[in-house]
């Protein structure tokens, strides 16, 4: 017999739920996310700082009048974004160092 708990997907942590609903709302960030970190890897990089690409990404909206209009990207969501950016470009294992999330 097989248990039903086989198939059950872990309890997602409140974080990532407001995550998912950041990326939903916001999805120009991971596209700012990945154009940083894809000109990196063109530029030879094969391991570098999801915080890093984040900084980026923030500095370039602080900069850009015209894509402030007023959210707020908070420091929680670097590991997810590495995630989410290893998970679309599994080509690219490794390139941010991941660790366990607290739950």
């Amino acid at each position: 017999m097989i248990s039903a708990s086989l198939f059950e997907q872990p309890a997602k942590s409140k974080m990532a739920e407001k995550f998912d609903a950041f990326n939903r709302d916001h999805p120009e960030v991971y596209e700012a996310y990945c154009k940083v970190a894809d000109q990196l890897w063109q530029a030879g990089c094969r391991r570098f700082g999801s915080q890093g690409v984040f900084w980026v990404v923030r500095w370039k909206y602080a900069v850009n009048p015209d894509k402030r209009d007023g959210f707020k990207i908070p420091n929680g969501y670097s590991p997810h974004y590495a995630r989410k950016y290893l998970a679309d470009h599994p080509s690219r294992n490794g390139f941010f160092e991941t660790r366990e999330l607290k739950v």
